[in-house]
């Protein structure tokens, strides 16, 4: 379903739900489908999927002879509760593999709570202002901001200082509930310790660090890299290479050249295409290499053997949802900031 069809999806999700919980218990017929479809300004598909959907779900039920009419439990339509996803700066998230990990760990973890709470398609905003209409238009009970950006912040903190249920994952904030940004030095400390201490243990001693192509940010990481490995017992010998802007294998090809000596242990950081990542591990065999990367960077399309950082998603989701939850029973419920403990897995690729 795409993105326009998932956001009428949910309107008249909304919308059919708003209606049953104003009838109360009485029985309420719904017009024929071609009827809500032309009211709606949408397919005859969409419309059928959202009232197949309330069917399902005991909102409403067949009628002998034709037909659809409401169950007339209105305690039901009063408990139901629609939650916005946020990403990034409220259009177009490019970091796919990202924000979909980050989307279904928190959209499982709040919709299992309850079969009343429902998630939004990710909210679609013309500009951070436009978050106001949309809480609005959507009838949203609370905001779930994940990995927004601080204009997008600032205008979902002015709404729940006026009263609207919010957490902030990987954006931290001064009055919602949040844990901090994957990019926040002490979040990186732990990792680069994690990872630079485990490979220590492993007998390595010669490390490339493969980056990718931002060098404003890979600036202030390899400073941060190179001080942690300083306060190691036996620091590493670190090589940084920044392969990013290499897309195919024949940009590949070379790259390596001017490394010298024997590498013990290989690290990805960053977006690395499928051909980077075949050319570097050809260049340093995965069986003589250990090989470091994260859990939105591990190249699925591909063989991959060594170690995948972690971040605790469940657990992350786990503690703001039961924030966000608390903020609905309890307004003004005190904002707090959870930790994030990046860790390390074994993972090999089927």
């Amino acid at each position: 379903m795409g993105r326009k069809n998932a956001t009428e999806y949910v309107g008249i999700r909304r919308s059919l739900l708003e209606l049953l919980r104003r009838n109360g218990a009485s029985p309420l017929k719904l017009p024929p489908l071609k009827k809500l479809a032309e009211r709606y300004n949408v397919t005859a598909p969409t419309v059928m999927r959202a009232v197949n959907d309330l069917i399902d779900e005991g909102y409403l039920t067949k009628r002998k002879g034709g037909g659809t009419v409401s169950t007339g439990s209105a305690g039901r339509w009063n408990r139901v509760k629609i939650f916005g996803i946020v990403n990034a700066n409220g259009m177009q998230a490019f970091d796919v593999s990202f924000f979909w990990q980050l989307n279904s760990a928190f959209a499982l973890e709040l919709t299992g709570r309850d079969p009343q709470v429902f998630c939004t398609a990710n909210l679609y905003l013309e500009s951070p202002s436009c978050l106001s209409g949309a809480v609005k238009n959507d009838n949203l009970a609370g905001l779930l901001l994940l990995g927004v950006s601080p204009r997008i912040l600032e205008e979902a903190e002015k709404l729940h200082d006026d009263g609207l249920p919010a957490i902030s994952a990987f954006r931290e904030s001064e009055t919602i509930s949040c844990c901090p940004h994957l990019d926040d030095e002490a979040v990186q400390r732990k990792e680069q310790t994690l990872v630079l201490k485990r490979l220590a243990r492993e007998g390595c001693r010669s490390v490339l660090v493969c980056e990718s192509d931002m060098p404003d940010f890979w600036q202030k990481q390899e400073a941060l890299m190179r001080r942690v490995n300083s306060r190691l017992k036996s620091p590493l010998e670190l090589t940084f290479v920044r392969v990013g802007a290499r897309t195919t294998t024949k940009s590949c090809r070379g790259f390596a050249d001017g490394i010298e000596g024997t590498i013990d242990a290989v690290m990805l950081y960053g977006p690395i295409s499928p051909p980077v990542y075949e050319s570097i591990s050809r260049t340093f065999p995965q069986d003589t290499c250990c090989y470091v990367t994260t859990q939105f960077i591990l190249p699925r399309s591909v063989n991959y053997s060594g170690y995948v950082v972690e971040y605790g998603l469940d657990a992350c989701a786990r503690n703001l949802v039961d924030d966000m939850l608390a903020q609905v029973a309890r307004p003004r419920h005190p904002h707090a900031k959870y930790d994030v403990q990046p860790r390390l897995v074994r993972y090999r690729t089927r």
